[in-house]
């Protein structure tokens, strides 16, 4: 392969700076949408908060984000619900084949309402963006295969475990569980219920869960 020309080695410099440079604007725009995001105000940030927040124009934000709802919808969850079942994947990946069905049912219950309790500030904001992702279907798919990750976990850990507590179940069972545990956790703060977070709602959520995961005694 014959050396590169002093020109074509500009342009190629040239199109590594820009693509460096694009990578920092998108950096920037969706660090600034999290931070705003994580504000306590119950309103979506506006494109003008965004503005001032992360520095840009109203030209470069658009330039990368076709709108300002693809663009909550995109840092929702990579920066959200992503880190969110990560988490909880882990969580189940160290419990111990002799752990029964209880301790593990009752640690994730406890997970999941102290990070919805942290989000008590701001919960509006989660409960419109819960919204808008239902509008951008691609992304939803994107969603249930991260939720998919859990789901083998949770499989894995039914197979593993020694205590005999644990109810075998097929992937699409362990697939319409979770998802239906998911629901009894999350729509009560959600929907801004007055059960929501009580010693009532996180006692219904440990036996619907044990009810789903756990084998009938």
């Amino acid at each position: 392969m014959p050396p590169l020309s002093t020109k074509d080695t500009m342009e190629s410099e040239l199109r590594k700076s820009l693509q460096i440079r694009s990578k920092k604007t998108v950096s920037d725009i969706t660090q600034a949408t999290e931070d705003l995001l994580n504000e306590k105000e119950g309103h979506l940030p506006t494109i003008r908060d965004l503005v001032l927040k992360s520095g840009y124009s109203i030209g470069t934000v658009y330039r990368y984000f076709a709108t300002a709802d693809s663009l909550y919808t995109s840092v929702f969850i990579d920066r959200f619900l992503r880190k969110n079942l990560e988490n909880i994947e882990k969580t189940i990946e160290q419990f111990s084949p002799y752990d029964d069905v209880d301790t593990f049912i009752e640690s994730l219950v406890d997970l999941a309402f102290e990070r919805l309790k942290r989000k008590s500030n701001t919960i509006e904001k989660y409960r419109l963006l819960s919204k808008l992702l239902i509008q951008f279907s691609k992304r939803s798919e994107e969603l249930n295969k991260m939720l998919d990750d859990v789901i083998h976990a949770l499989l894995q850990l039914q197979q593993e475990n020694l205590t005999n507590t644990c109810k075998i179940m097929s992937e699409n069972e362990c697939r319409l569980a979770v998802r239906a545990f998911r629901s009894v956790i999350r729509s009560p703060f959600l929907e801004g219920a007055p059960m929501a977070g009580t010693e009532e709602h996180r006692k219904y959520a440990y036996e619907f869960g044990k009810a789903l995961f756990g084998k009938v005694k």
